[in-house]
């Protein structure tokens, strides 16, 4: 799967409303367990994610499921990432929505203002105690809970462990401060210190990680308004503007799309770090070992943007008992374990937090489940990144100031949040 397509996150739906709300629609029981009551046919959109993405790694997780509830028939669709939320939209308004899916955090609010998904809060029970607090954060939205978390993701920096050397350093930057010095010497050096993809992506990897550091936040705590504008955003966008000065970033990042991984100078090792970047990726094309994780970046605080993956239900669904009953089979310790083993991907659990003890990447990168921020949780996010994200473009390309660009961001988001 693309791991940058996951974390990066944002949804796309039709503006003019998927189908009218199903407000009204029974809200099942989440705590009837009794295999005798629980019936129905299940059908379940996953998307490829490891040895997940093989139809015959499901057959042994339905027949154990079908076990105990003989009742219930179930049926794993795989479904591609490419278009993921255009058949999603024709899928609901076509009236052939699956029983559950697969969801990021983004999705949720765009489908709860519609009034399509069912609350869960109690299919978590006794679990929630186990379960990281931001992973079930993001799946909360307007204070109740519409997914059952399954896997977590963190985009936490990277940097070339021969660089780091080269230039005399034995840990890369965290603070600031740090990151402005080292940068200095990346250029003294006739090294870019990282990529800034700031003509197209999405802010969560780029722009918004700062502004957390910061202090700050995307918008104020009603929803309904730009905050990004205020102090800490500035300050954010002018560490930024100074790292762009002072040209440590990879310019063609800055005025073009990145392309292939291999093509980036980070691949070619003439770059340090990389702002967020999955591990794997870049080892199965540098030699081993030339990559390793680096600690989220502070200022006022330590933060990085994750993401978190987990099951949420329609309320189209014609068997809701049995498709809550399927969601927790899945989420449960056992059968995510399994599934976490073979799709590569962090624990939302607690009690699963050592399962990657053995491995040195992703137990690096359990050490800041706590501090990931999943970003806006608003039905409008993604046209909130494509309106500020040229506006900061503009401001690192020299074209404007950080305060004045992101006070004419700020503007356009107030109208797009008005509307």
């Amino acid at each position: 799967m693309d791991r940058r397509a996951l974390l990066s996150g944002g949804v796309a739906l039709g503006a003019g409303g998927l189908v009218a709300g199903c407000g009204g629609a029974e809200e099942p029981d989440v705590t009837n367990t009794n295999p005798d009551q629980v019936s129905g046919k299940v059908v379940h959109w996953t998307y490829p994610m490891g040895e997940t993405q093989q139809d015959a790694w499901w057959k042994p997780l339905v027949t154990e499921f079908t076990a105990k509830y003989p009742k219930v028939e179930v049926q794993v669709v795989q479904q591609p990432w490419t278009g993921r939320e255009q058949a999603l939209t024709t899928a609901v308004a076509g009236k052939s929505a699956p029983d559950v899916v697969y969801f990021n955090p983004d999705f949720v609010p765009r489908f709860v203002e519609e009034d399509l998904l069912f609350v869960l809060d109690e299919a978590l029970g006794e679990d929630r105690s186990d379960y990281v607090d931001a992973a079930v954060g993001a799946f909360t939205y307007q204070e109740k809970l519409y997914g059952l978390p399954l896997l977590m993701t963190i985009a936490n920096p990277a940097y070339n462990v021969k660089l780091l050397q080269q230039l005399g350093l034995e840990q890369p930057p965290v603070s600031w401060d740090e990151i402005r010095d080292v940068a200095r010497q990346c250029v003294a050096e006739n090294l870019t210190f990282a990529n800034y993809q700031a003509s197209d992506g999405s802010l969560n990897l780029t722009f918004y990680p700062f502004l957390w550091q910061a202090g700050g936040q995307v918008l104020s705590d009603d929803l309904t308004k730009a905050a990004f504008q205020e102090e800490p955003g500035v300050k954010a966008l002018q560490l930024l503007r100074e790292l762009a000065d002072l040209k440590a970033f990879n310019n063609a990042g800055l005025t073009q799309a990145v392309g292939k991984f291999e093509q980036t100078p980070f691949a070619r090792g003439t770059e340090l770090m990389s702002i967020a970047l999955d591990a794997p990726v870049p080892e199965a094309i540098m030699p081993a070992g030339s990559v390793a994780g680096s600690p989220p970046f502070k200022d006022q605080q330590q933060v990085t943007f994750g993401s978190v993956g987990g099951l949420s239900i329609f309320k189209t669904t014609e068997s809701p008992e049995a498709a809550v009953a399927w969601a927790k089979f899945v989420t449960e310790k056992a059968t995510m374990e399994k599934f976490l083993k073979a799709a590569g991907f962090l624990p939302p659990r607690n009690s699963l937090k050592d399962m990657w003890a053995g491995n040195e990447f992703q137990a690096f990168k359990m050490q800041f489940v706590d501090q990931v921020n999943v970003g806006v949780l608003h039905p409008k996010a993604r046209e909130v990144i494509d309106t500020v994200r040229p506006h900061i473009q503009g401001c690192l390309l020299g074209k404007t100031e950080p305060e004045a660009a992101l006070t004419a961001a700020a503007a356009e988001v107030d109208g797009l949040l008005s509307r």
